[in-house]
């Protein structure tokens, strides 16, 4: 599972990526994804965007969410972001549409089949979400 250790690195399983953060800089990273690319993708709620990260650790900005967070990608490729009481599906260029709505997600995850689970803290409960 990825993270975000500090400030300095982010870290996928054996592998470290060094981001090189200038020390002025503010983050508030939410947590991170890698993807099949091998790009990751960090929640930013100071910028209220989805950081995307190549392997050279070059940052840019992949898309906007409000304060996103519980990150989840799919097996096409796609982004899935906690954004206020939605969670948004982002395509491979950036650009978001609602998902599903009327949830506060704290994590999302995939199954072999597609099917999308978030636990969902306004209910309490672990949702199962059909893709189609």
């Amino acid at each position: 599972m990825p993270y975000v250790k500090g400030t300095t690195n982010v870290r996928i399983s054996t592998k470290t990526l060094y981001l090189g953060f200038v020390a002025v800089t503010c983050f508030l990273f939410t947590n991170a994804r890698a993807s099949a690319d091998n790009n990751i993708y960090v929640g930013d709620l100071y910028d209220d965007s989805i950081m995307e990260y190549d392997l050279g650790g070059h940052r840019s900005r992949f898309g906007s969410a409000s304060q996103p967070h519980a990150l989840a990608i799919d097996s096409n490729g796609n982004l899935y972001a906690q954004s206020g009481g939605n969670i948004l599906r982002f395509d491979s260029s950036g650009h978001s549409t609602v998902f599903a709505s009327g949830l506060i997600a704290q994590g999302l995850a995939f199954d072999s089949s597609g099917n999308l689970f978030a636990s969902d803290s306004w209910s309490f409960r672990i949702l199962k979400i059909d893709p189609s």
